[in-house]
């Protein structure tokens, strides 16, 4: 049975307010629910404006700082925000002040050779006031397109062929959106089993855990057959493989990427792995692979540094998979 969320709930969900299996509950409903999704994006554009409009409580406006703006997205969001509302009060301001001028007055400040340049750059700044305003509410539409497109397909349905047209054009922007969702809840399936050989193989069953992780440890190689290949033997309990990948020099990466592929180059599995640890031997970077995912055969290993946004390679590593 689906659990009914209020706006008052999604609010506190927005500020990180909370308790765990609730957020928990929102978040996979946000999946699952494209409705609850949208309506969940309506909430966050109330609750911004109300940020700006000073409308949220002391607690509010500390939660919503503290859980909203760590995103530079949603800080500029609001900075545009809080600018457009301080022009827009400036604008009105102005023009309440203009009508209790006397007209001789009015008509020097616009036709007077001191101001008329000032009043050409009022002019201006209200052209890019009213282009900003349309943008703002354009951006506030855009959450609530995929709704409209529904409710268009579903009036297309009930009309001659000369609708049949846009409709083929709706059910294609919403193959391609069904498209995305596919990949990333492939991405999540992907993610899932990897969690699950990690727990399988870390849950205790006797002097039998052992057999389930088979940890090697691999050298890199400048070029494919520079070195013999390590033979990673796999037994018939082994569930999880532990490749340690030795560093050439110390680095200090605060993350890496590690693609493994194989002898014919294709991509069987990527990962991005946590800094280097210091082991015996120097510094090495921990790969694990479900042995489900790689079958008997020569395989390479590209590891790369992760530093400010960009990836750059490190080194590559070979071992050949075989059963006992």
């Amino acid at each position: 049975m689906t659990t009914a969320f209020d706006d008052k709930q999604i609010v506190r969900f927005l500020l990180g307010q909370l308790s765990e299996d609730k957020r928990t509950g929102i978040e996979d409903r946000m999946f699952t629910d494209d409705r609850f999704y949208e309506q969940v994006l309506a909430v966050q554009e109330e609750l911004a404006d109300d940020y700006v409009l000073e409308n949220l409580t002391p607690d509010q406006r500390v939660a919503f700082e503290r859980s909203f703006l760590r995103s530079p997205q949603r800080r500029e969001r609001i900075a545009f925000a809080e600018a457009f509302t301080r022009a827009l009060a400036s604008q009105t301001s102005r023009q309440t002040n203009a009508a209790f001028e006397p007209r001789v007055g009015r008509w020097r400040s616009l036709f007077g050779s001191s101001n008329g340049f000032q009043w050409a750059a009022v002019a201006a700044a209200l052209a890019l006031l009213i282009g900003a305003s349309w943008l703002y509410v354009q951006n506030r539409t855009l959450s609530r397109s995929i709704e409209v497109a529904r409710s268009e397909k579903q009036e297309l349905l009930n009309k001659d062929e000369a609708g049949e047209v846009k409709l083929k054009k709706l059910e294609s922007e919403n193959s391609d959106l069904q498209s995305q969702s596919q990949k990333m809840k492939e991405t999540i399936a992907q993610r899932d089993r990897e969690l699950a050989a990690a727990k399988s193989a870390a849950e205790p069953t006797g002097s039998s855990i052992l057999t389930h992780i088979a940890t090697f440890t691999l050298s890199p190689g400048l070029t494919r057959g520079s070195d013999e290949p390590e033979k990673v033997m796999i037994s018939g309990k082994t569930q999880v493989i532990q490749l340690q990948l030795a560093l050439p020099k110390p680095e200090n990466y605060k993350g890496y990427l590690a693609e493994v592929r194989t002898a014919r180059g294709n991509l069987v599995f990527s990962k991005s792995l946590p800094a280097a640890q210091q082991l015996s031997f120097g510094q090495a970077v921990s790969l694990t692979l479900p042995v489900s995912q790689i079958p008997i055969g020569e395989y390479e290993v590209t590891l790369k540094g992760a530093a400010d946004g960009k990836l750059q390679s490190i080194g590559y590593y070979y071992f050949i998979a075989l059963k006992r």
